[in-house]
């Protein structure tokens, strides 16, 4: 009875870890914002250890909806793991954010349970968010390298983004 228990939990953990693997470790969001549907455009790019996949939506009505797919090969590092760990120890910085139903990026990242923050346009009434620290720009530099448009209105001043 004790070997069926320990097969069993055994059989969990690994069916936990490969669960875990497939989770995306950066997920980066572009979206339109508000638009007729046949305008409306969204991108999700996903990094994985392993590979990148974009996905793209154009239109937003069931009927006439086309999505695409691309997966591209690829091979990060196992030290990409500290680097999310230390991106969580950042500082995530906070401001205004005057434009309302306009484009909008989302980029966030995942790992040992935790999601978190790295950059958000935000839309109407919720704030512009973006990691402040080397982690964070590595992060969001190897996620724009596959899907490069940012949509950043939240420049303001002197203030220059890097994207």
């Amino acid at each position: 009875m004790k070997i069926n228990g320990i097969i069993v939990c055994t059989m969990g953990l690994l069916a936990q870890l490969a669960f875990a693997q497939e989770a995306a470790l950066i997920t980066k969001t572009n979206a339109t914002g508000y638009t007729a549907p046949e305008h409306v455009r969204l991108e999700t790019c996903e990094l994985f250890l392993d590979k990148v996949i974009i996905t793209n939506q154009y239109g937003a009505d069931a009927d006439s909806t086309v999505t695409s797919r691309e997966v591209r090969n690829v091979t990060f590092s196992e030290s990409i793991f500290n680097i999310l760990e230390q991106a969580g120890a950042e500082t995530l910085s906070s401001s205004n954010n005057y434009v309302c139903d306009g484009p909008t990026t989302s980029i966030s990242s995942h790992h040992a349970g935790t999601d978190l923050v790295l950059f958000e346009t935000g839309g109407c009434g919720s704030p512009r968010l973006e990691r402040q620290g080397a982690a964070s720009l590595i992060l969001l530099d190897m996620i724009t390298a596959y899907c490069p448009t940012v949509h950043d209105f939240g420049v303001q001043d002197t203030e220059v983004s890097a994207r």
